[in-house]
């Protein structure tokens, strides 16, 4: 059997995916399974008309649909089925784990009963195998008997709503309205508004990944400390998002970012990997990965994602200087090299002059080399230019005009930097040793 994952549009999702279903496959008697050979996750539910369908020829794959971020699944109860039964409440949008459910356990399972074989000798495919109302029999009487007996798994999706579950339930609609006014007013508004929405409903996987985020960002400002610990308590949070919710794109690049700055790689390579598969990043989500690749000291992984962003964006400032930025720090020491970074500087600069970020990095990177003070300057004082009060172009300027010392041939030392690969045999993390930088000197260059 072969599962065939199709990514969605950024207003669909899937719920589930092939690790869920192999889970109640294997919980399913292998007579009543033998007859799949494929599971296609596709994206043609028609809003949420339709949830899943087998391929009428030769009754042999069946297909689960991608629906909306928001959805309730009211309107498929029928016969001995409740919302409650899924985790969910009538009258309002489902709970991530209750779509999760009726995915697996209602959908899934009728599907499985469309492929089984009614009348063997019949010679169409409507007549050979099970209809519509002995579809839903099958589904509803397996659910019964795979749900009649707890089921050892740490995901709650294989097993009927808990007692704790059903009494959160009575305040899911007001906390899900808490979590909509977070939508598009200011963080520290939009936190309070999930941290209530949390406070009414425990597991709502989404307000947990905005207090997650607004966590990490309000502690930026702060020292090195600091963020540590905010990302740590955001993995918390994220970890019980994604116990209910595991294949959200969101909760999964969060905890990604959060796991590689805690220096926790191989967790981040996992989440990402994940996130990857379940959606398609933007072209600034990509230089965000790449960026923070880059901070971790892998730079392999990083210049990947930044080519993948210049092959959607080829005049993009802020993905040429963030490269720059990524290959100057943990690149060779090498002309070679430190030219290419340059380039990429330059690069950004042709395309944005006014990026003052640019400007100030670039400037940064020359003061670094010998014989490039007049070119550092001109950048340093174009950032200053740019925007008066940045403090960091304001003491680069300053520096960059003090004489140099006995000794130096640069007003800055270029930062040594640890770098790491991924061992693509074994999976693990290699530490490359750091060496000191030697001085490098490059062909001169006129100004941008």
């Amino acid at each position: 059997m072969k599962f065939h994952f199709r990514i969605t549009g950024s207003d669909r999702r899937h719920y589930v995916d092939e690790a869920d279903v192999e889970v109640v496959l294997s919980r399913l008697p292998a007579e009543l399974t033998q007859r799949i050979h494929g599971i296609y996750f596709t994206d043609d539910s028609m809003g949420n008309r339709r949830l899943g369908y087998t391929t009428t020829a030769g009754r042999r794959n069946i297909a689960l649909c991608a629906l909306p971020h928001n959805v309730s699944l009211n309107g498929y109860i029928r016969g001995p089925q409740t919302a409650q039964m899924f985790g969910a409440v009538k009258g309002t949008q489902w709970p991530a784990l209750a779509v999760r459910r009726y995915m697996l356990y209602n959908t899934l399972l009728h599907e499985i009963g469309h492929l089984q074989v009614v009348h063997e000798r019949a010679r169409t495919p409507r007549r050979k195998f099970a209809d519509e109302p002995v579809a839903e029999d099958f589904a509803n009487q397996w659910r019964e008997d795979l749900w009649s007996k707890p089921f050892a798994h740490p995901d709650p999706v294989h097993n009927p709503p808990s007692a704790d579950e059903i009494r959160a339930l009575a305040c899911w609609a007001e906390a899900h309205t808490e979590y909509r006014r977070s939508i598009g007013v200011k963080e520290q508004v939009a936190r309070k508004h999930c941290e209530r929405a949390v406070e009414l409903f425990p597991d709502h996987p989404r307000a947990l990944t905005l207090i997650a985020h607004c966590l990490v960002n309000d502690a930026m400002d702060g020292d090195a400390g600091a963020q540590h610990d905010a990302r740590t308590q955001a993995i918390v949070l994220l970890e019980r998002a994604l116990r209910t919710d595991p294949t959200s794109y969101g909760a999964n690049l969060r905890m990604g970012r959060n796991c590689g700055h805690v220096g926790r790689y191989d967790d981040a390579r996992h989440y990402i990997d994940r996130a990857f598969h379940h959606g398609r990043p933007t072209t600034e989500g990509l230089v965000i990965l790449g960026r923070a690749h880059a901070d971790w000291g892998f730079l392999a992984e990083a210049e990947r994602l930044f080519q993948k962003a210049i092959a959607r964006d080829p005049a993009s400032s802020k993905v040429l200087r963030n490269y720059a930025r990524a290959v100057w720090d943990l690149g060779a020491r090498t002309p070679e090299e430190t030219s290419r970074a340059l380039a990429l500087f330059e690069r950004a600069l042709a395309a944005r002059p006014n990026d003052r970020y640019a400007q100030l990095y670039f400037a940064r990177a020359l003061a670094a080399l010998p014989g490039e003070l007049s070119r550092a300057i001109h950048h340093a004082e174009r950032a200053l230019e740019l925007c008066p009060s940045d403090t960091a172009a304001s003491a680069l300027v300053a520096r960059l005009r003090e004489p140099l010392g006995p000794g130096e041939a640069t007003h800055l030392k270029r930062v040594v930097r640890t770098t790491r690969t991924f061992d693509r045999h074994t999976g693990s993390v290699v530490e490359h040793p750091v060496t000191s930088p030697e001085p490098v000197t490059i062909a001169h260059r006129p100004l941008s």
